[in-house]
């Protein structure tokens, strides 16, 4: 028995070493990629669980509708902002550090957010809600390239691009069920559990990471960290690629709901079925070139995927009003192509600037999140939202190829 009980153990220990690159003796594998899940969970559920409370919110707190959408933009906005700062500082105060104070000001946030008296108040928590999440964002992306070994950041990349994606659509429909029992309030209640759950796991996490710089220099750190990740002109290349994408994709996001019900006349229900089904359908894109594609050259795949969203593009600005199921196919195409860019890509990303992976994480986030939020915004300015999205498919796209294309150039240059 006791022969069996050590077999069991030295195969459990091959497991880990093949997926960590450091031990982490109160998680494992399982309890970090639980970890991570949870704080790639927390922006998309905090952005998107409390969109259904929004029409009752003007009345509640006597204000204007604009007003209360300053709950919503000015929380992406500090998100962003965030991003830029705490990945860098991780690199300076350790990634434990960061990611356990980080989740402490984003519980406080919710906390503060849950009992809000006035709209001012609200917007004021949320702000504190989202520093505390960009913290704790920022940090995640870097712990892909600290705790797991090459041959499975891509595999766990995948994951946490699929929660991207899955996230925004499962959020809306967990915070309108809250609301059947509860108020709004409920629902910033929620949230603070979720953050208390990461919080646990945040406790529990080994860094095995050493910060470069003492505290006191961590301003001047920053800096030099964010400077010596923009200097690479590869990873630059890379970084507007994916961003590039995420614009497309974030521009879908947008205007899906007014072109399902306002162009094609579909229901609610029904544009909440056809977006589920294209993030379901485009969600399997990377999960099988993972599991498929293995001896196929992510490089020129990648290429592949960038003609065919820009052929997508173009076929949507010739046939993309024709039908609904036309319409939903073209987005198809991208989303999966998005799906599966996107981790192949954050990994070159990381893999570039090992050592200062809070630093990559903090510029690719942000650069990613502001030009998905240009998306967002540049759709809504076209009368046709169907023509609108198509020409920011195939801007992002067309652009996105001649980035690629020198991409290849400079790897091969590099070869020789």
């Amino acid at each position: 028995m006791e022969t069996i009980s050590n077999e069991r153990d030295a195969n459990a220990q091959r497991v880990r070493n093949a997926w960590l690159s450091a031990p982490q003796k109160h998680l494992g594998v399982k309890g970090l990629m639980a970890l991570l899940c949870v704080a790639n969970l927390l922006v998309p559920f905090s952005v998107d669980i409390y969109t259904p409370s929004l029409p009752d919110m003007p009345a509640y707190f006597g204000t204007s509708e604009s007003t209360v959408s300053l709950t919503l933009a000015l929380f992406y906005l500090t998100f962003a902002v965030s991003l830029l700062v705490f990945g860098t500082m991780s690199d300076s105060f350790g990634r434990k550090s960061v990611l356990v104070s980080g989740n402490l000001v984003y519980i406080v946030g919710s906390v503060a957010c849950a009992f809000s008296s006035s709209i001012g108040f609200l917007i004021a928590a949320r702000i504190v809600q989202a520093i505390g999440a960009g913290a704790v964002y920022a940090v995640a992306t870097a712990l892909v390239s600290d705790c797991f070994t090459k041959e499975r950041r891509g595999f766990v990349l995948t994951i946490m691009q699929v929660l991207f994606v899955i996230g925004p659509i499962v959020a809306p429909l967990a915070g309108g069920a809250i609301i059947l029992f509860g108020t709004w309030r409920e629902v910033f209640a929620v949230l603070a559990v979720l953050g208390l759950i990461c919080l646990a796991g945040s406790f529990l996490f080994t860094d095995n990471r050493h910060p470069k710089k003492a505290p006191s220099a961590s301003s001047v750190s920053t800096l030099v960290g964010l400077a010596s990740v923009l200097r690479n002109p590869r990873f630059l290349l890379v970084l507007l690629v994916m961003s590039l994408f995420n614009m497309a994709f974030m521009a879908y996001v947008a205007a899906g709901a007014y072109i399902y019900v306002g162009t094609f006349g579909q229901t609610q229900q029904l544009f909440t079925c056809f977006f589920a089904g294209t993030a379901a359908v485009s969600a399997l894109g990377p999960i099988a070139f993972q599991k498929f594609c293995r001896g196929i050259d992510p490089t020129k795949f990648s290429f592949f995927l960038i003609i065919l969203s820009l052929a997508s593009g173009i076929a949507m600005l010739a046939v993309g009003d024709s039908s609904v199921w036309v319409f939903t196919a073209l987005c198809v195409v991208l989303c999966a192509s998005t799906m599966t860019i996107r981790p192949y890509t954050i990994g070159i990303m990381l893999h570039m600037n090992e050592n200062r992976a809070g630093a990559a994480s903090s510029v690719l986030n942000f650069v990613s999140t502001a030009l998905g939020a240009a998306g967002m915004i540049v759709v809504t300015l076209f009368d046709d939202f169907v023509s609108g999205f198509a020409i920011i498919i195939v801007f992002s796209t067309a652009v996105s190829l001649i980035l690629w294309s020198a991409f290849r150039f400079m790897d091969r240059q590099q070869e020789r």
